[in-house]
C-alpha cells in the first residue's frame, strides 16, 4: 500500500499528524470491525495496514535518520545502544 492510498483510506491529507492518523484509524476500526454489524474483516485489515503505512510516512517526514523516534539504535555485539538523534534532539535512552 502506498502512502497516498493509506491517507485516502483514512480520509486524511498527507500532512496529517500522528494524532490525527491514530484518531482516523480508530474510527475506521470501529466502522469496519468484523464483530460489529456491517463490519468487514478485509476492510478492517486494510485500515490496519493504512495506519502502519501512514505512521511510517509521518515519522519519516520528521527525520530520515531516526524515522521520527528521536533515537538511533546501534548494535555492538549483544548490546544495543540507543543514542540521541542529532537532528531531532530528543531524550537519550539505553536498552539492552
Amino acid at each position: 500500500m502506498t502512502s497516498d492510498e493509506a491517507f485516502g483510506l483514512l480520509n486524511l491529507p498527507s500532512t496529517a499528524t500522528s494524532e490525527q492518523i491514530t484518531k482516523a484509524w480508530r474510527q475506521a476500526c470501529m466502522r469496519h470491525h468484523p464483530d460489529r454489524e456491517g463490519g468487514n474483516q478485509h476492510d478492517f485489515l486494510q485500515a490496519k495496514e493504512a495506519f502502519h503505512t501512514a505512521m511510517i510516512f509521518c515519522s519519516t517526514q520528521k527525520c530520515g535518520s531516526c524515522l521520527g523516534t528521536g533515537k538511533i539504535t546501534i548494535s555492538v555485539g549483544l548490546t544495543k545502544l540507543s543514542i540521541k538523534c542529532p537532528k531531532c534532539s530528543k531524550i537519550n535512552r539505553r536498552s539492552r
